[in-house]
């Protein structure tokens, strides 16, 4: 593996990462979910969705 493809992948794993941080307790309405709600929370993630 190249370091520029060690480096992509690594950026890749961040922006990851950060989605489902956002995906998991994030909403536009009510901002962040407490640790319960967080839990209870529908996971359906809809990767590539809508331009990505």
């Amino acid at each position: 593996m190249t370091p520029e493809r060690a480096v992509k992948s690594l950026q890749f794993l961040r922006r990851n990462e950060l989605d489902w941080i956002f995906f998991r307790d994030w909403r536009l309405a009510e901002g962040w979910l407490s640790s319960d709600q967080s839990k209870r929370a529908c996971r359906l993630f809809m990767i590539g969705w809508p331009n990505r």
